[in-house]
C-alpha cells in the first residue's frame, strides 16, 4: 500500500452549502480579529509605536529598494554603518503583496495592515484545502480548525508583534510540500514543480519571518520523526515504488530551499559575523515558566479565572510581549483528547494509520514545543538546542513557539475529531456513554472558538496621526549629509529612535538614530532622554567621520539645524 490518505468523498466543487460554512467561519473570524481596525475605518494597526512602525520602516524600505530608491542592504539608520537590514526581519514574502499596494497609491500604513489581512485570507484557506484533501476531514472540522489557527487568541494577545504573522505561509509550505509528496508517482512534474517552490518558499520565510520559519523546521523534523516511526510500512512502501524519483524530489526541495536561502545569506551573515549569536542568559530573561501552560492574557473566557486561582498573576498578564503564547485551555484539552484517541490504535484501521500518524505527530510537537523552551529554576532543554542547532542562538524569545504549535495541534485536533465523528453511528443509535463522549466533544469545540476572543486592547497606531505627526518633516537643508533627534517631550526612546527613521525614510537623508534588535558596536545612542546626547551623537559622528553635514531635528516644529 503506497503512502496515501483515506478518502470517502467524491472530488468536485463545493456545494453551496459548504461553501457557505467555509465563508461563513472565515469572516466572523475575520470581523472579530480585526475589529479594531474595521470599526476605525481602517485607521488603527495592531500594537503600539514601536514594533509596529519599525516593521512599516522595513516593508517601505525593501519596497523602495525594489524600484531603486534605496539601498537594499542598508536602511538609513544606524548611519554611516552598512548592511544593517538583518538587524531584524525583513518581510520579503510580503512584498508580494505589499507592493502592488504601494505601486497604486496606498500608504505604508494601509498597505501593512492590508498585507497581513490577505494573508489571514491565504493562511485560513491552505490549512482549509490541507485538512480536506489530505485528511478528508469535513468541512465543519476543517473551518474549526483553520478558525483556531487564523485567529488564534495567543496570535492576537502578542499582535503587537507583526512578524507572527509570518505564521501565515507556514500552511502554504506544509500543502505543496505534502502535495508533491503524495503524488510523486502519479503527477512527477506537478510533484516537482509544487515541491521546488514549497522548498522555495520556505527558504525565503527565514529572512521574512526567522521564529516562524525557524520554529517551524524544529516541529517539522519532530513531526517527520514521529510519523516515519508510526507509518514506517507506508513510508517503506512508498520510497521503494520509485527510490530514483523520490531522490529527484528530495534534490528539488532541496535546490528551492537553497535558492530562497540566498537573501538570508546576503542579509544576515554580515550581522553573525559582527555581532554573534546572543548570550543565552538573554534566553533565560524572557523565557515562560511551567505556569506559563495557562498564561492567555487578557482573554473572554479565562481571564480572571486564572487570575483569581492565582495561576496567571497580574504581573504576567502585564508581561504580554512574551509570556502569553500558551494555548487557551479548552483547546489544550482537545490537543491532549487528541493524543489520546491518537495512541489508541483499535480507533484506527489500517486506512487510516497516516492520519493516526499525523494526529498523534502534531499533538506530540505543539505538548513538545512547550516543555523545550520553559524554564525551570533557570535551567531550561532549550539550552540544548542552543548549543547544537544553527539558529537557536539568535532566538531570544522561545515561547514565541507556541504560535507554531497552535499550527501543529489544529492538525492533530482536526484529524482526530473527524476520526471519531466517522466511527460514530448515527446519533440515534448511540448509547448513554457514546452520546455523552459525543457531547463532551462538541462542548469543548464550541469552548475553543470563544475562548479565542481575547480582551486586549492592542491596536494603538493610528495612521491617520502618523502621517500628520511627521508632516511637517521636509525642507532639508543642503548642509545636512545626516541628522539625529534627541528628545521629544513626553516621548519613550523607542518611539523617538522610529520617528527618526521614519523621517530619514521620508526626506532621503540618513540619521544615526536606530532602533531594531541588534544595535551596532559602539553605538550608545539609544537613551534620547540623556542630557549629554547632543555630545554623544557629535562623538558617534566624529569616530564616524561624518561630523560634517551632522544636523539635528526638531520633531515638534519641522527643522533641521547643524548639530551642535
Amino acid at each position: 500500500m503506497l503512502l496515501h490518505w483515506s478518502a470517502k468523498e467524491p472530488h468536485g466543487f463545493l456545494r453551496m452549502g459548504q461553501v457557505a460554512i467555509l465563508v461563513g467561519g472565515f469572516s466572523i473570524g475575520f470581523l472579530i480579529f480585526f475589529r479594531a481596525q474595521i470599526f476605525s475605518g481602517f485607521d488603527l494597526l495592531f500594537g503600539d509605536r514601536g514594533d509596529t512602525r519599525l516593521v512599516v520602516f522595513i516593508h517601505e524600505h525593501v519596497f523602495q529598494a525594489f524600484i531603486g530608491s534605496s539601498a537594499f542592504l542598508s536602511p538609513p539608520f544606524f548611519y554611516d554603518v552598512t548592511k544593517t537590514l538583518g538587524f531584524s526581519d525583513a518581510y520579503l514574502l510580503d512584498q508580494i503583496i505589499y507592493t502592488p499596494l504601494r505601486v497604486v497609491g496606498v500608504d505604508p500604513y494601509l498597505a501593512l495592515l492590508l498585507t497581513i489581512m490577505t494573508l489571514s485570507m491565504v493562511g485560513y484557506g491552505f490549512l482549509y484545502a490541507l485538512l480536506r484533501r489530505f485528511g478528508r476531514v469535513s468541512v465543519v472540522t476543517a473551518v474549526f480548525s483553520s478558525f483556531l489557527f487564523t485567529f488564534a487568541n495567543n496570535l492576537y494577545v502578542n499582535a503587537n508583534h507583526p512578524q507572527l504573522f509570518m505564521i501565515y505561509y507556514v500552511p502554504v509550505v506544509a500543502y505543496l510540500a505534502i502535495y508533491a509528496i503524495l503524488e510523486i508517482h502519479e503527477h512527477k512534474r506537478l510533484s516537482l514543480m509544487a515541491g521546488g517552490i514549497a522548498g522555495l518558499l520556505y527558504g525565503l520565510l527565514f529572512p521574512t519571518g526567522f521564529y516562524m520559519a525557524w520554529f517551524f523546521g524544529l516541529g517539522l523534523l519532530m513531526f517527520a520523526f514521529i510519523f516515519i516511526i508510526i507509518s514506517w510500512h507506508a513510508v517503506r512502501t512508498w520510497f521503494a515504488a520509485d527510490p530514483i524519483r523520490i531522490g529527484i524530489l528530495g534534490f528539488t526541495f532541496i535546490d528551492g530551499f537553497a535558492v530562497g536561502l540566498i537573501p538570508f545569506a546576503l542579509i544576515y551573515i554580515p550581522v553573525y559575523v559582527g555581532a554573534g549569536t546572543r548570550d543565552f542568559s538573554q534566553y533565560l530573561l524572557d523565557a515562560p515558566s511551567l505556569g506559563d501552560i495557562g498564561n492567555v492574557g487578557f482573554n473572554l473566557v479565562w481571564a480572571d479565572v486564572l487570575n483569581k486561582v492565582g495561576l496567571v498573576t497580574d504581573r504576567k498578564f502585564a508581561r504580554i510581549g512574551e509570556l502569553s503564547y500558551a494555548l487557551t485551555p479548552g483547546f489544550l484539552v482537545l490537543v491532549i483528547l487528541s493524543l489520546l484517541i491518537g495512541l489508541r490504535l483499535r480507533y484506527w484501521d489500517v486506512d487510516n494509520q497516516n492520519m493516526r500518524a499525523a494526529a498523534i505527530g502534531g499533538a506530540v510537537v505543539c505538548i513538545a514545543l512547550f516543555f523545550v523552551t520553559i524554564k525551570i529554576h533557570e535551567l531550561s532543554l532549550f539550552l540544548v538546542l542552543y548549543k547544537l542547532v544553527p539558529g537557536a542562538g539568535a532566538i531570544r524569545s522561545g515561547y514565541r513557539a507556541m504560535v507554531v504549535g497552535n499550527f501543529f495541534a489544529t492538525i492533530s485536533v482536526a484529524l482526530a475529531i473527524n476520526r471519531i465523528t466517522v466511527m460514530s453511528p448515527r446519533y440515534s443509535a448511540m448509547n448513554a456513554n457514546a452520546k455523552f463522549a459525543y457531547a463532551v466533544i462538541i462542548t469543548l469545540m464550541v469552548i475553543a472558538l470563544v475562548e479565542q476572543v481575547s480582551l486586549v486592547h492592542g491596536s494603538l497606531v493610528s495612521r491617520a496621526f502618523e502621517r500628520a505627526h511627521l508632516d511637517r518633516a521636509h525642507g532639508v537643508p543642503t548642509f545636512c549629509q545626516s541628522f539625529y533627534i534627541a528628545s521629544e517631550p513626553g516621548q519613550p526612546p523607542t518611539t523617538v529612535q522610529i520617528d527618526a527613521m521614519l523621517v530619514a525614510q521620508k526626506v532621503g537623508v540618513p540619521t544615526i538614530n536606530g532602533y531594531s534588535g541588534v544595535f551596532p558596536a559602539g553605538w550608545e545612542l539609544y537613551d534620547t532622554s540623556d542630557a549629554n546626547y547632543d555630545g554623544k551623537a557629535r562623538a558617534w559622528a566624529v569616530n564616524r567621520g561624518i561630523d560634517i553635514g551632522l544636523c539635528r531635528f526638531d520633531v515638534t516644529n519641522g527643522t533641521f539645524v547643524k548639530a551642535p
